[in-house]
């Protein structure tokens, strides 16, 4: 009984040590400086160029928003596939979410069904 107990144990273990390797690695792999390529709203077709806001994800989950002439912290992840981050301004936490890959970062800042939703459009 106790020999079926320490191996689930190590199984757990084993996996969960595996889980947490696979998310250190997503975190250098994203990590990095990302250009502002566009912004728009979910709900409207034009798309405004801007190259003025940047995002810069730093390996131990932290970054900066580079956005309206303001810096501003945030904090990041990427869970499942989707990319989530926190800004913080004022006190006040903005939650957005999307994706990621390599090259790009497509963020929105509420309901990606909502026509009043921003949506940003990073490049590295």
């Amino acid at each position: 009984m106790r020999k079926r107990l320490l191996i689930v144990i190590l199984i757990i273990s084993a996996l969960f040590l595996y889980g947490c390797k696979n998310k250190k690695e997503d975190v250098k792999k994203y990590s990095g400086i990302y250009k502002g390529v566009y912004t728009k709203y979910v709900g409207d077709e034009e798309k405004t160029e801007d190259n003025t806001f940047s995002l810069t994800l730093n390996e131990d989950g932290t970054g900066t928003h580079f956005r309206d002439g303001y810096s501003l912290s945030v904090s990041w992840k990427v869970e499942n596939d989707v990319f989530y981050m926190t800004e913080v301004f004022l006190g006040m936490n903005t939650e957005y979410y999307g994706t990621i890959t390599d090259e790009n970062i497509q963020l929105y800042n509420g309901n990606k069904d909502d026509i009043t939703t921003l949506e940003y459009y990073y490049s590295k």
